[in-house]
């Protein structure tokens, strides 16, 4: 045989098994939806992420928004301060508890910890999508549905955008709170409650989790299986509150994150919050009213007893953010997430809608739900692959930045809470804060004032984690003969 001929069968036979490998890979992907799933989300943030952070210079990072509190806080418990005491927030420990832990690991080195909180993110990103893939999965046994469940949110850009620019617990929420519906699904009680926890322990708005974790067991196991998603949960609770307690800071988190939240709830008429929600959903929300057609089809086909927990949860956060909680589009997130469990329903119930249309529509229902299948995966390829500058607006590659290398001459020891400079400023350079509502916002300042800790005093030096005159401004608002009491808007810090 001549050398090139030679030459010619060894590469046709490289061929061959290269094609055979690459069929055996997708063959085990695709029966696999949760891998897919992931693996898909991890190649969109890698390419996300090498689109935003080539573009930008050395020593330039996107201007950090509310998670250089995040990260600032979780830097400043690593080094031996306490949360609700030394700084005031509103949010529940774990996030914090998580940053301090990056920032131990992270040393000196602050860009360590800033790309390490950007991990975070897309692990919770890609096991959120491994979540929702295998839980429509589990309750339709279609293994395109499920893909599509867990690449649905990707068409919505701010969803992977903000999770290249820092810190952001939506994403663990997101995670924990699948992940534990998903235990639960698959009778797993005591992991679940677990898992219930920690999500409310990243956003009080996430009891609706364990909620529904104690009464799906409950459902499928008794009062046995009830009783350890309880025990799950109280065990998880008290690792999450152990770093509280060891602080002191149990009366001052109550006051912050409980409490506090009740007076500053938002009066911002329900139209002009829906339009903002709608203005944010851009052209997400097409997909948005497939998910929850999707989810109330399901229920009402004779498939609500098992499923009513997808209900309960896109109902709940369907109220929080039409009455109670909507500040800017990370908010929507975990409601994003629960529709986008409806949109891999719709896909695997397309049959059963297409019953009434077969004698009007000249395709068989496979092929109806492979199409709207594709059309919501190619919206969200689209979505990624420009940036969001398809339909959404301009491409999100030059964004706001902060040069960590400039030269500032800030001045941030005074009483003075910081602006948005100024806080840049003293994560990147890890300078400690002065008092602890140095993040504080116009809504602390009304905050103070009506709880009386200023009184002849500049509100940025009242004291943090009152529990006794928060108390005593709840009991007035919501006691008898009260809620006349002006309230003071909500916190838009987060």
């Amino acid at each position: 045989m001549a050398p090139d001929e030679a030459l010619s069968t060894e590469a046709r036979r490289y061929a061959a098994e290269a094609r055979t490998a690459l069929r055996s890979a997708g063959a085990w992907l695709a029966a696999r939806p949760p891998v897919a799933a992931a693996l898909l989300a991890l190649l969109a943030l890698g390419y996300a992420a090498a689109r935003l952070f080539t573009a930008l210079p050395a020593g330039t990072w996107p201007w950090l928004g509310d998670s250089v509190i995040f990260e600032y806080v979780g830097w400043f418990l690593a080094e031996g301060n306490r949360l609700y005491i030394d700084v005031w927030e509103v949010k529940p420990p774990l996030a914090f508890e998580v940053t301090a832990v990056l920032a131990v690991l992270a040393g000196e080195h602050v860009a360590l910890y800033h790309v390490l909180n950007l991990l975070v993110n897309a692990v919770a990103i890609a096991v959120g999508a491994a979540v929702a893939a295998g839980l429509v999965h589990d309750l339709t046994g279609d293994r395109l549905a499920a893909v599509v469940a867990g690449a649905a949110p990707f068409a919505l850009p701010m969803y992977f955008y903000r999770a290249l620019v820092g810190f952001k617990p939506k994403y663990l929420v997101i995670a924990t709170g699948l992940g534990c519906l998903w235990l639960g699904f698959r009778e797993r009680p005591l992991a679940a409650g677990a898992v219930s926890a920690a999500a409310v322990g990243f956003w009080q708005f996430a009891v609706v989790f364990p909620c529904c974790v104690v009464g799906l067991c409950w459902q499928t196991g008794g009062r046995r299986a009830a009783s350890r998603a309880v025990a799950g949960g109280l065990g998880a609770g008290v690792v999450v509150l152990l770093p509280v307690l060891y602080w002191g800071a149990l009366p001052a988190m109550v006051a912050e994150t409980v409490l506090a939240p009740l007076l500053l709830t938002r009066g911002q008429p329900l139209l002009a919050r829906v339009s903002d929600i709608g203005w944010a959903l851009g052209s997400w929300a097409p997909v948005a009213l497939v998910g929850v057609a999707g989810i109330v089809r399901h229920s009402t086909a004779g498939r609500l007893a098992r499923e009513w927990p997808l209900l309960v949860l896109v109902a709940w956060f369907s109220i929080q953010l039409a009455a109670l909680d909507y500040d800017n589009p990370p908010d929507l997130f975990p409601w994003l997430a629960v529709v986008s469990l409806g949109v891999g329903l719709a896909v695997a119930d397309l049959r059963g809608w297409s019953d009434g249309l077969a004698a009007r529509i000249p395709a068989d229902s496979a092929t109806l739900a492979r199409t709207l299948a594709a059309a919501v995966l190619m919206l969200a390829a689209v979505a990624v692959a420009t940036m969001g500058g398809f339909v959404t607006g301009p491409p999100r590659t030059d964004p706001k930045t902060y040069d960590t290398t400039q030269e500032r001459a800030l001045n941030v020891s005074g009483p003075d809470d910081l602006d948005g400079v100024e806080r840049q400023y003293v994560y990147w350079n890890r300078v400690p804060i002065a008092n602890c509502r140095a993040f504080g916002a116009a809504n602390q300042q009304r905050l103070v004032r009506r709880l009386g800790l200023a009184e002849g005093q500049r509100w940025e030096t009242a004291p943090c984690g009152r529990l006794g005159p928060t108390w005593r401004a709840v009991r007035s608002e919501y006691g008898p003969g009260g809620g006349n009491a002006t309230r003071v808007g909500h916190d838009t810090q987060r």
